[in-house]
């Protein structure tokens, strides 16, 4: 340990030494006459063609190796070109002049993601580039600072997520425009995602997100792999110094010859559990584009091998995922606006890693869609057909050590949607600018559903002798209409600049196909009688954004934004699962109900203040939660606050986060209780260094700053709860790409 700590010190120092071997130009673009960044601007140093474009807050930021004084040219449609002479290496503020450019008039609709037509809906946008620079080394630990988002982690490795209270299976997840959620149980694992091919994360806070399938109650996770853009070739390797067999590699790689792309990456990483197991992933990812004269063709397609093993050596638990999708984005027939989409995902699990359970499981999800955006003069709007058909069929066998019997089920469910949605935006231009922007949201969505299930059910005693046998089959349809009103009005004044949105909407969501598979095949008439209705969601939400903006012109404070919302989540027919023990004193899977009515009440806020040009940014995220029945919304803190401290100067990053949440009411596999608020922390330091046409980055994180001294196996709690994720960790992190 100490060999491998005084390692890693000389790296850090010899990455250290060449930190002033070049110049940082670095700045932020703003319109001349409001104050608000300039999105896209190019920044070129004459006479080279060494520069870059300003991002999403007009900054921008590369490394020169030349000598100063150079002189910058700042560029953007729309406004006039600037010169600008830099003799000093500091921050640079560049205000640009609009201009009007006069020509024919043209109707221009761009590439538009799903996510951004969800205008009446909350969302976050997380660049992994920026958070792997933070340490995260999953999905879920680039999550973490978003208090409204719950990860709950299991000592297998499993991760799921919930967001604003919601249970597991109400959250879509999609992988390139493919639902990964599991057909059987309706939830995703976010384990299963190689955080290394990733380039963005969408989170779609609230229900009513139409674009985006069907029953999606409690939100949206878009995944996005990187584009094709470039050569590149990239080398990621991480390390803990804490537990042995914790270990991430990863290499990828990218090729353009003219308008055709192709990249491909593969990833390992290792996870050791308390000593008592260790799981294994590998992940396989290529991507290819194809840039056509009205368009872009884009085809992915990603694998995951993951198994769980004993420090014996034997397998407990084994899965396999395909992933493959095609997506076609541009003109038709001179109409523009459109997007094709096929995808298939395909997953199977062996699994025994508890001694009285033996189950091969199998699920695929197969969707395709249409979509078109068209404007008619103030008027904007997306239609959109969709196909998704999911099958599942099971093999589980079950020893009940307290009736001393053996069950075998075997399940075939398939469910077929046939869907179509629409969202259709009235958009307004204010003159002035205290209202820039008005716009009211009409979206609606019909599905039509089919579920075939299929379930045989054999009871057989200790000696093999069959004691009963269950058949059922049977088909079902259903067809929902769902609609959602939104508001939506942007501003700027003197002294701020104001966002405020207001949406309400309605949802519904079919149990998932393992509730009808155990509602079908338990052996008790008592049960297997009670009707399973679909849950019905009655959605309302507000939200306000305040940015300050009079402050950007001190050398202190950059700037200041304030952000809050109220949401209410009304459910009929709610499900909920129960104990059989409950009920007819007998040993089964949680058994599925419908509770006629459940609410979820919250309530989150946000601040975050720039400092020094934004070098120094502090953030607290606070989200309350106001759960009517925990038995149906278990595991999910009242409340949960995130505070946030970030130095970035270039060459060295410094995060710091520290998060607390309250009790939270906690389902066992026989009880229910109350568990203390608990809190927790985590540090990186990042140094990084552009060395020639390399870009080198070296990471020390400190995971669960709080834990150190925690043993994880104490309490009830800590059993059942305290896993690898929670543990203090302590990680090298090296990056190269060039």
């Amino acid at each position: 340990m100490v060999s491998r700590i005084v390692k890693y010190l000389w790296a850090i120092i010899l990455l250290f030494s060449f930190v002033q071997a070049s110049v940082i130009i670095e700045g932020v673009v703003v319109d001349s006459e409001t104050e608000t960044p300039v999105v896209g601007a190019n920044v070129l140093i004459v006479g080279t063609e060494v520069g870059t474009s300003t991002g999403l807050e007009g900054r921008f930021r590369f490394d020169w190796e030349g000598s100063l004084p150079v002189t910058l040219r700042i560029s953007h449609i729309g406004y006039i070109s600037r010169d600008i002479n830099m003799a000093l290496s500091t921050s640079l503020k560049i205000r640009l002049v609009p201009t009007i450019l006069k020509g024919k008039e043209v109707t221009v609709v761009g590439e538009r993601r799903r996510s951004q037509a969800e205008a009446s809906t909350a969302m976050d946008v997380i660049d992994i580039e920026k958070i792997e620079l933070q340490g995260a080394r999953d999905v879920g630990s680039a999550l973490r600072r978003i208090s409204s988002v719950v990860i709950n982690e299991t000592s297998s490795g499993a991760q799921t997520v919930s967001i604003r209270g919601s249970n597991a299976n109400e959250v879509a997840v999609y992988l390139d425009g493919i639902k990964i959620n599991s057909a059987n149980t309706g939830v995703a694992d976010l384990s299963q995602i190689d955080l290394n091919a990733l380039q963005r994360i969408e989170v779609l806070r609230g229900g009513n997100t139409y674009l985006f399938g069907q029953g999606n109650m409690g939100g949206v996770l878009n995944l996005e792999t990187q584009e094709v853009s470039k050569n590149r070739l990239s080398l990621n390797w991480g390390e803990g110094l804490s537990f042995d067999d914790d270990m991430d590699l990863s290499l990828s790689g990218t090729r353009v010859l003219g308008p055709f792309g192709l990249g491909g990456r593969f990833s390992g990483r290792a996870r050791a559990y308390e000593g008592r197991t260790r799981t294994s992933s590998l992940f396989n990812h290529i991507l290819g584009d194809v840039r056509l004269p009205g368009g872009k063709f884009s085809s992915r397609w990603y694998q995951l091998k993951n198994s769980l093993t004993y420090p014996s050596g034997d397998v407990a638990l084994g899965d396999l995922q395909n992933i493959a999708s095609f997506r076609y984005r541009g003109q038709v027939w001179r109409t523009t606006g459109w997007e094709f989409f096929g995808g298939n995902r395909s997953w199977s699990e062996t699994n025994n890693f508890f001694d009285n359970l033996d189950q091969t499981l199998q699920d695929r999800i197969r969707s395709y869609r249409i979509a078109n955006e068209f404007r008619v003069k103030s008027l904007n709007a997306i239609a959109q057909l969709e196909w998704e058909n999911q099958t599942f069929s099971g093999d589980r066998t079950f020893f009940s050590p307290l009736l001393n019997w053996v069950t075998d089920n075997q399940s075939d469910i398939r469910r077929r949607m046939e869907s179509v949605a629409v969202v259709a935006r009235w958009v307004t231009e204010g003159d002035s600018p205290f209202l820039r922007r008005l716009q009211v949201e009409l979206s609606g969505r019909m599905d039509n559903i089919r579920t075939n299930q299929s379930e045989l059910l054999e009871v057989k005693d200790s000696e093999g002798e069959t004691i009963e046998n269950i058949e059922n089959s049977g088909e079902s349809r259903h067809n929902f209409v769902s609609r959602r009103l939104g508001f939506r009005m942007e501003g700027l004044t003197n002294e701020l600049g104001y966002k405020v949105f207001f949406s309400q909407g309605n949802n519904r969501r079919l149990p998932t196909l393992n509730d009808f598979f155990i509602k079908a095949s338990t052996r008790f008439d008592s049960l297997r009688a009670q009707p399973l209705e679909p849950e019905f969601l009655n959605s309302t939400e507000l939200n306000v954004e305040l940015s300050f903006t009079e402050f950007l012109t001190t050398p202190i404070i950059s700037g200041i934004t304030l952000n809050g919302a109220y949401f209410r989540n009304n459910y009929d027919n709610k499900i909920g699962y129960m104990e059989s023990k409950a009920i007819e004193e007998v040993e089964e899977p949680p058994f599925p109900y419908n509770e006629p009515q459940a609410d979820i009440r919250g309530f989150e806020a946000g601040v975050l203040v720039g400092f020094l040009e934004n070098k120094l940014r502090f953030q607290i995220n606070y989200t309350m939660l106001d759960i009517e029945n925990p038995f149906i919304f278990p595991n999910r803190p009242g409340f949960r606050y995130v505070t946030i401290v970030d130095l970035d100067l270039d060459w060295i990053i410094v995060s710091y986060d520290f998060f607390k949440e309250g009790e939270q009411f906690v389902m066992g596999s026989s009880f229910g209780r109350l568990f203390e608020p608990r809190r927790n922390a985590n540090l990186n330091i990042t140094l990084r260094k552009k060395i020639y046409n390399i870009n080198m980055s070296l990471s020390y994180t400190i995971r669960n700053l709080m834990s150190k001294d925690d043993s994880g196996l104490g309490s009830e709690y800590d059993i059942l709860f305290f896993n690898y994720y929670q543990q203090y960790r302590e990680i090298v992190t090296l990056r190269f790409s060039l």
